[in-house]
């Protein structure tokens, strides 16, 4: 009993660690879309400068979006 308890313990800990790194790889592997002033789309790893004052869409590695950063505010918002 004791031994078939140990062999699952340690195989549920084998796909715990085996998942972890993938999950850790899915969130960090973020691509980010957004759209300039003259409404050409951006695509990258961060933010491109010309989107600065823009929505800023997050999208997995699938292309699903994930998240989504709103505009900053302008001064007249402020």
């Amino acid at each position: 009993m004791i031994r078939n308890l140990t062999i699952f313990t340690l195989l549920l800990v084998a796909v715990f660690t085996a998942t972890l790194p993938a999950a850790a790889a899915e969130k960090s592997a973020r691509i980010k879309k957004c759209q300039d002033s003259a409404g050409k789309w951006h695509y990258g790893d961060s933010a491109d400068e010309e989107c600065a004052r823009s929505k800023v869409i997050e999208l997995d590695m699938r292309g699903i979006q994930r998240k989504e950063i709103a505009a900053p505010l302008t001064a007249a918002e402020l």
